[in-house]
């Protein structure tokens, strides 16, 4: 083998080249979760070796032949990493059962001079380090949302010094899985410290100008539909040009080198090009990458093996309805048709036979081995399954072969050995489940045991009839979550169609109705926007990969049959429900606007307080939105909570968050869009919102604060300044407008990971300042900047005193109440929904809601009322 090696400077110390490998996943089948830090440190020792499991060099693949990796079972390849801006190595993967992971990182400290210096790991669970190959230090504490800092002093020789990292985690659903290194001489008599890598490209020069010219490329968009162009732009200020590969392909899979290939351009590339590779109607509905790659004579003959990826999400040629499009049945026939088309998926299998069409002998292989796992993550297909033994267990469509299997299935799953730690809607799936398991088996055994039917049946409806009164008195502790409303949807609608508790069906209409209602007054252009308490990185940039879009399409006619179908198909499939037209009614309506107020308990308690709970508020409009959480938990690390946005429409959203680290997908959270390193404090008052931000509480790596921008989603963009030096920034969408700016300096960034999407203010200290507005109060669109850029704010520290554009004086600051013309106006302490429709209060357990002349009561001890 013949190596080379690439050289690279430290960033401020860090190192940010690896070779990088892992991770490697061991299942953890014989314990459930919450598994406390005790558990966590026995199950790491379980797994732990004593040798580092690289007993090849590693290095940079050309030929194929080397850099491979093998330890017992596990076979990877060494790959290139360049970190990005947090200098983070990632390797967090959503797990649905509890599991043991570790990943390894290589790269060679290079001294001018022997020297002692301290080398300093961020990780998040046990590690390992070896420096010249002898073992210096095993850390083995755990953490879930701030790094855990060891720092170590080593001695380092003159010349080249291999160190190797080995990094681990243990837990269920998105541990983090990460780790960073940092290099700090020990006094002013140290010599300069460099990094490199081995490889066994050939051409190293030729390589090094491809890694540089790859990194200056970009997306304007990550998230494409219809006619959209899937494009990389090069800036204007690029120096060179090169012959290389652009490839659009479905992710590949762990270990291969790509994926199923669908659009490929090859040529010459220089400064200012735009490289198109397909519209979105071209290519299925999914995720893929997009890689830069050298052309094909250098990377198969010349073996330059040097890559760069981006990730995004076609949604093919669907249609997204911004008002409301089609009759109801025409909807259901439609999101039935498109349900049926997807394979493997028990919710597909349910569309198919609600169309009578036939299922094909593999139709739910793949979800009865999902279910057969046994974990969290089957319940949505367990219950569908349950769904189809009741519907269509008689029908001669559903074969005798399958439904055999689909018993078998459903029967012996282990219900006793779920974790004790369900979420919100893991715990109604897992009741409804034992509810119509027990039903269906009531004098056998079920679940692997020694327990019979009727025993899973008794304790489903105890559980889930406490469940609904919960709901209906303190409200949803995930709320406005898509992923969790679009799964108590799917509980609740099997319930409502086959529970034989009369309680229990009542209590899953009214609870349904809520959730229903809930997205009504919280949902702008089929956008379920605003706020959320848990979400995904591509669903907070607009509704196009929303779970709840797909259930706003069907029920009032606006959003877009997604991927996201369990819930769309279980309300589709409804026969024992009527959605109520008042509900319609109001998700329909377009008064000038709608104040909703909310506040729901994140915990069970009878005396709630404000750190028990969340105050939220939407401002809805006919041609924009604004919503946020005030006031939610200021300063602390955030999650996957989505803490404010302004839209215009679909895709034509703004949030501000400060990013926790430079993880731009994936299941790592919180992360660079998704979440906050340190959460602000928010008041909205109707159409404007100020967001403070204070970095200073914690020694927080990414050092700015920033907002999500799409500037490809708005029909008008514009960054102007006014007489003071303060950048605003403007958007338009149809008659909507939307004005943004910072007390730091604005910068729209035209290059890296929010290329054109990003509005950047560097700075520790933040305040953020958003007003919408309307072409029928505002004026056109110059007017409003005009106004806006009139408007006189100060900003002392974190003290905000400044005009919206309603001409009310407001003062907002750390620490204190909000004050509008001088009248305190309250950001927490809500009742438990007060706007156009209703005021209900917490813990009352019941709602009147009213539009025009009509009315019904929600209520938790008895069925709804018509009033």
């Amino acid at each position: 083998m013949t190596m080379s090696y690439l050289s690279y400077d430290l960033h401020d110390g860090f190192i940010s080249n690896w070779l990088e490998v892992g991770p490697e996943s061991k299942s953890i089948t014989e314990l459930k979760p919450p598994l406390d830090e005790a558990a966590l440190r026995d199950l790491a020792q379980r797994f732990y070796q004593e040798a580092s499991g690289v007993s090849d060099q590693p290095v940079e693949r050309g030929p194929l032949t080397e850099g491979l990796f093998k330890l017992g079972d596990y076979e990877d390849a060494w790959a290139y990493l360049r970190c990005p801006d947090d200098h983070y190595v990632t390797h967090t993967t959503y797990q649905p059962s509890p599991h043991y992971m570790r990943s390894w990182a290589y790269t060679e400290l290079v001294s001018e001079r022997a020297q002692t210096v301290t080398l300093e790991l961020a990780v998040f669970g046990p590690a390992d380090l070896w420096l010249n190959g002898e073992h210096v230090i095993r850390h083995e504490g755990f953490s879930k949302r701030v790094p855990q800092r060891v720092p170590v002093e080593v001695s380092l020789n003159e010349g080249a010094n291999p160190l190797l990292v080995r990094f681990e985690q243990v837990g269920f659903r998105a541990r983090p899985l990460q780790m960073s290194a940092r290099v700090a001489p020990n006094g002013n008599e140290g010599g300069a410290v460099r990094v490199q890598i081995p490889t066994t490209i050939h051409d190293v020069a030729y390589r090094n100008k491809l890694e540089a010219f790859f990194a200056r490329a970009y997306l304007k968009q990550d998230v494409f539909y219809g006619e959209e162009t899937i494009s990389v732009f090069w800036p204007e200020d690029v120096e060179a040009q090169y012959k290389i590969a652009v490839r659009l392909e479905t992710p590949p899979q762990q270990g291969d080198m790509s994926g199923k290939i669908y659009g490929e351009a090859i040529g010459l590339v220089t400064a200012g090009d735009e490289v198109v590779l397909r519209t979105a109607n071209e290519v299925p509905e999914g995720p893929y990458v997009i890689t830069l790659m050298p052309a094909p004579d250098s990377y198969y003959d010349d073996e330059t093996r040097i890559r760069r990826r981006f990730h995004l999400w076609s949604l093919g040629n669907a249609f997204y309805a911004r008002k409301p499009h089609g009759t109801y049945p025409d909807r259901r026939r439609q999101a039935l048709d498109l349900a049926a088309q997807r394979s493997g998926d028990v919710f597909a299998a349910a569309a198919k036979l609600a169309l009578n069409q036939d299922l094909g002998p593999d139709a739910l292989h793949g979800a009865i081995q999902e279910i057969e796992r046994g974990d969290v993550a089957a319940l949505p297909a367990l219950v569908g399954l349950l769904g189809l033994l009741y519907r269509h267990g008689q029908d001669a469509s559903f074969p005798f072969e399958i439904k055999q299997a689909v018993k078998a299935c459903v029967r012996h799953f282990p219900y006793r050995s779920l974790p004790d730690d369900l979420t919100e809607s893991e715990a109604i799936l897992f009741d409804a489940a034992r509810i119509l398991v027990g039903q269906y088996f009531t004098d056998r055994q079920v679940g692997g045991g020694e327990k019979r039917g009727a025993w899973y049946r008794e304790a489903g409806e105890s559980h889930a009839l406490a469940w609904m009164q919960a709901r209906g008195r303190r409200g949803f502790a995930a709320w406005d979550a898509p992923g969790s409303f679009a799964h108590m949807i799917v509980a609740l609608a099997h319930l409502i169609d086959f529970a034989e508790s009369d309680k229990v069906w009542e209590l899953a209409s009214v609870t349904l109705d809520k959730i229903l209602f809930t997205l009504a007054v919280n949902t702008f252009e089929g956008n379920f926007g605003a706020t959320h308490a848990e979400v995904s990185t591509e669903a907070i940039k607009g509704a196009l990969l929303k779970p709840t879009s797909g259930i706003t399409r069907l029920l009032w006619g606006a959003g877009i049959f997604n991927r996201h179908i369990a819930g769309v198909v279980s309300l589709a499939c409804l026969e024992n429900y009527e959605f109520p037209g008042l509900i319609r009614d109001i998700a329909i309506a377009a008064p000038p606007a709608v104040w909703n107020k909310e506040r729901h308990l994140r915990v069970d308690t009878a005396a709630p307080s404000d750190a028990d709970a969340i105050d939220k508020v939407t401002y809805i409009t006919p041609d924009t939105m604004l919503g946020s959480a005030q006031d939610y938990r200021a300063g602390a690390p955030g999650g996957s909570e989505h803490l404010c946005q302004a839209g215009l429409g679909p895709d034509a959203v703004v949030s501000v968050n400060h990013p926790a680290n430079a993880v731009t997908a994936g299941d790592h959270t919180p992360n660079f869009w998704l979440g906050n390193g340190a959460r602000p404090r928010i008041a909205q008052h109707g159409d404007a919102l100020i967001a403070l931000y204070d970095l200073t509480r914690h020694d927080h790596r990414m050092a700015f604060t920033h907002a999500y921008f799409p500037t490809y989603a708005f029909d008008d963009y514009t960054l102007r300044q006014n007489e003071a030096g303060q950048t605003w920034a403007f958007a338009r969408k149809g008659d909507g407008y939307i004005g943004l700016t910072a007390s730091q300096p604005i910068t729209l960034m035209e290059s890296g990971p929010g290329a054109y999407r990003e509005l950047r203010a560097d700075g520790r200290q933040c305040v953020w300042l958003c007003q919408t507005g309307r072409r029928v109060i505002d004026g056109d669109f110059d007017a409003f900047q005009e106004s806006l850029l009139d408007l006189e704010m100060h900003v002392d520290d974190l003290r905000f005193h400044g005009s919206t554009l309603r001409n009310e004086t407001v003062d907002f600051s750390w620490e204190g109440p909000l004050t509008v013309d001088g009248e305190v106006i309250p950001i927490t302490g809500f009742k438990h929904y007060e706007n156009n429709y209703t005021i209900a209060e917490l813990m009352t357990g019941q709602m009147l809601i009213g539009f025009g002349e009509l009315g019904m009561r929600l209520r938790f001890d008895q069925a709804v009322e018509d009033v």
